[in-house]
């Protein structure tokens, strides 16, 4: 198998709604490394990152998060180093309440 080591995904979500940062394409297997969460707005502003075994970012049940309501302050970044093995088809779900933050996955995928 052939690993290539990348920025998997990048978004910056709309306020208060669920987002898709990343999807498994088919056939492949993910270790999603890093996840980097940047507020570029003046206030603070929670997040939320969900790990879903299906390809659709609304799913995500109170079971399915792995950071939720923490609390990233004004012109920062933090940098969460998690880990999360993935298969084809999951997906990793964001949120915040604040429409100036930006999320980026960093891993490896394996076709």
């Amino acid at each position: 198998m052939t690993t290539y080591y990348k920025k998997l995904g990048g978004v910056n979500p709309s306020a208060s709604t669920i987002t898709s940062l990343y999807q498994v394409p088919a056939l492949k297997s993910t270790v999603v490394s890093t996840i980097n969460i940047c507020n570029f707005g003046t206030t603070p502003a929670l997040v939320r990152i969900g790990h879903v075994a299906a390809d659709v970012a609304s799913a995500v049940t109170a079971t399915d998060w792995i950071v939720y309501d923490v609390l990233v302050v004004p012109n920062a970044t933090v940098p969460l180093s998690v880990g999360i093995t993935m298969a084809t088809t999951d997906s990793i779900a964001v949120y915040t309440d604040s429409a100036n933050v930006t999320f980026i996955a960093w891993g490896a995928e394996e076709a």
